[in-house]
């Protein structure tokens, strides 16, 4: 893997006042997805109070009366670093709690993190489990858990999505760490609404990204057959020009379907 980049200064000759803001709205459209509980009939070494059923953590949460999917990611490419805001986003701790993964990052327990690139994250384990976090993608690695409340720290030194999972029997465990060297990352809220505040002029690419849900891959201890890990169809996203200029707020209306996420398996298949 090649060394990374130095990351560079950000917000050197920023102007706030010839910035605007880029805002909309991302919903769902046709029928409501199904999505299947995923079933724990056990853990290796864990009594049966972790069996049962625990909610598939990439299933889209749509408003039932708006219709607004929360959680999207929406984030610009081709972004001029030198015109960039300052870093906005807040440390990030990964914590492992009552036997579910969660990001913690602006007061916010959410299910995908904005790091820096250059920076690290903090990382711990609350359960009296054993745990072995995953991370795969931009980067690759295995960290042991062996004592609680007992933190450690992980420098993200490349670009891209972190994908953060459980490597011994808690596969429902999931999450992402967006690592980048520009601060225009956002989720939607509960009503689908997304702000990126402070964009420069200028011409870009807008990106709306979703994890997908669907399991392509069961891996099962051999002696037990109990499930072991779970792979996931690839995340889907969608990207839109967008040029920022003199005016107005920029209003952008995004949507996802069911259709979206099953051309991706479809053409996808092992």
């Amino acid at each position: 893997m090649p060394a990374p980049l130095a990351v560079a200064e950000l917000g050197a000759p920023f102007d706030e006042k010839n910035t605007r803001t880029i805002q909309g709205s991302v919903t769902w459209q046709g029928p409501l997805p199904k999505v299947s509980p995923l079933k724990v009939f056990g853990v290796v070494g864990i009594q049966s109070d972790a069996f049962g059923e625990w909610p598939n953590p990439r299933a889209p949460r749509i408003g039932h009366d708006d219709r607004g999917v929360a959680d999207s990611i929406v984030f610009l490419r081709k972004v001029d670093l030198a015109r960039s805001r300052p870093w906005n986003h807040g440390p990030i701790t990964v914590e492992l709690h009552d036997r579910q993964l969660r990001i913690l990052q602006d007061g916010q327990s959410v299910h995908a993190g904005f790091a820096r690139r250059g920076d690290s994250v903090a990382l711990v384990s609350r359960d009296e489990d054993c745990h072995v976090l995953h991370g795969r993608g931009a980067a690759f690695f295995a960290l042991p858990f062996a004592d609680v409340d007992r933190p450690t720290r992980y420098a993200l030194k490349q670009d891209g999505v972190v994908e953060l999972s459980n490597g011994i029997g808690f596969f429902w465990m999931s999450g992402f760490l967006f690592v980048a060297e520009h601060p225009y990352y956002a989720r939607t809220g509960v009503d689908g609404r997304f702000s990126l505040e402070k964009v420069a002029a200028g011409e870009y690419e807008l990106v709306c990204w979703h994890a997908n849900w669907h399991v392509a891959h069961v891996r099962r201890e051999q002696d037990t057959g109990i499930v072991n890990q779970l792979q996931y169809r690839p995340p889907v996203e969608q990207t839109r020009s967008i040029v920022v200029g003199a005016g107005a707020t920029c209003e952008v209306q995004l949507s996802w379907s069911e259709g979206d996420f099953k051309r991706r398996i479809d053409t996808r298949a092992p």
